[in-house]
């Protein structure tokens, strides 16, 4: 596959389930480090307005800061009851955690279900939804849908 598919692919199913006007909370890694002009006429492709969790593979943020359709750029971000982290570990305090940087290794965890992370153990987050695009086949998530997953099988 090659990349300028990828990113029509990737592109396509976000705009289908994102409309012009909604705001994205993306939980990093929303670009492959900084591929400069690319980078931002793909982003800016993108339906939405989009608040980044920083990830790893992220640009710095005053790259962003350039960019029409990132809003604003956090480490975490408490939403709704939920704190969005690009890595669950990264959680701040003891609550349900919604991350990205799992990948595709899994998509809910729970105390007492094994590593959420690198084979770090985070005992004291009650519950954790994986919402990276490559879980969900590559499209987005809506965030009341993934507070339902996460709530049911958590039965908060």
């Amino acid at each position: 596959m090659n990349i300028d598919h990828m990113d029509d692919v990737l592109t396509e199913r976000w705009n289908s389930r994102v409309g012009e006007n909604d705001v994205v909370f993306v939980l990093g890694d929303l670009a492959m480090g900084n591929r400069g002009n690319r980078t931002i006429e793909t982003i800016n492709r993108l339906n939405g307005w989009i608040i980044l969790i920083r990830g790893n593979h992220d640009c710095k943020p005053q790259f962003y800061k350039d960019v029409d359709k990132v809003i604003k750029t956090y480490r975490w971000f408490r939403y709704r009851g939920v704190y969005m982290v690009h890595n669950v570990v990264d959680s701040p305090a003891d609550d349900l955690v919604m991350c990205g940087h799992v990948h595709e290794v899994w998509k809910i965890k729970f105390p007492g279900m094994g590593c959420f992370s690198k084979g770090i153990y985070q005992e004291r987050v009650r519950g954790a939804l994986n919402v990276g695009v490559d879980i969900w086949d590559y499209y987005p998530i809506r965030f009341d849908d993934a507070k339902r997953v996460l709530t049911a099988f958590g039965k908060f």
